[in-house]
């Protein structure tokens, strides 16, 4: 009996130095049945030059190979989209081009599908430097610890890289009926999250399904401006809304607002600025012992 067809998205964006690996990546893939599509964002770079000289080895290994080029101004989410709809799998994955499947990652997760009624399975990770490819730290979730909708959106306890979820299709098309999620600069990862978290089962697999590479310029871990960083929390919080409308659940926004409030605290004691994290304290239901210490550090100039 052949196994179901498992559509994999892989996400690439001026990727010309991880191209050669993940290409060996996709390669080394056990599972026998899958449909490969790559998402290419128009790039300065050679990463599409790359991967065209790569499509034909991974074409004798995969169902079908599909490249998507995306012109023009690119976003994760645009990107994603672009992948999204090309998915014809029973179930689908999406990668970046710089973050590595493990082998009998899809294998496993699937597995955990034939075992148990769910709509999404979360494996673990591990965050490696690009560079030397040495262990920098292991994602787990402590499965022990019931999570709670501001745990997710404030990062507790939860593995944000989209490489280490296989899902369902039919259920995300319940949150998504036309296979696309809110447009944005970034915060993708929050929009699959959020509705299966509030309304989808979820399995968590308790194995290493990603190698997450870490390097200093990329869209996550850049160094942004005061200002940059106000806009970009101000963008979280229409996306973490966007995500709790898809379900129909609405009496989770305090928790959203709440987030919101944290993060800009943060912001605020980051960046030293006392009346950002004064103005984001003020917000809070609950602030802690520990954030009013801080703010009063702030205002001394501790």
């Amino acid at each position: 009996m052949k196994n179901s067809l498992v559509s994999i998205i892989v996400i690439f964006f001026e990727s010309e130095s991880y191209v050669l690996k993940q290409m060996q990546s996709l390669k080394n893939i056990t599972y026998d049945n899958i449909q490969l599509i790559l998402v290419v964002g128009k790039s300065s770079d050679s990463t599409e030059k790359i991967i065209d000289q790569h499509i034909a080895g991974l074409e004798q290994k995969c169902e079908s190979v599909k490249k998507v080029l995306v012109d023009g101004k690119v976003t994760p989410s645009k990107l994603l989209n672009n992948g999204l709809a090309e998915v014809e799998g029973e179930y689908f994955l999406q990668t970046d081009g710089d973050d590595y499947l493990e082998p009998n990652a899809i294998s496993n997760m699937v597995d955990v599908f034939k075992n148990k009624s769910c709509s999404l399975v979360q494996g673990f990770a591990h965050d490696f430097d690009i560079e030397s490819e040495t262990l920098i730290t292991k994602q787990q979730i402590d499965t022990s610890k019931k999570n709670t909708l501001l745990d997710i959106l404030c990062g507790n306890n939860i593995i944000f890289n989209p490489g280490t979820r296989l899902i369902k299709t039919t259920a995300f098309k319940c949150f998504y009926p036309n296979m696309k999620i809110y447009e944005s600069d970034e915060g993708q990862n929050w929009q699959v999250l959020i509705p299966f978290f509030l309304k989808g089962k979820c399995e968590i697999l308790p194995e290493t399904t990603l190698c997450v590479s870490k390097r200093p310029n990329s869209h996550s871990r850049h160094h942004r401006t005061l200002e940059e960083s106000v806009t970009r929390i101000n963008e979280f919080k229409r996306i973490w809304i966007e995500s709790i409308k898809v379900t129909g659940i609405r009496v989770e926004y305090d928790a959203v607002f709440e987030a919101y409030a944290n993060h800009g605290f943060r912001l605020g004691y980051q960046f030293k600025n006392y009346e950002i994290a004064k103005g984001f304290l003020l917000k809070m239901n609950k602030p802690t012992l520990i954030q009013r210490a801080k703010l009063i550090k702030l205002k001394l100039g501790v």
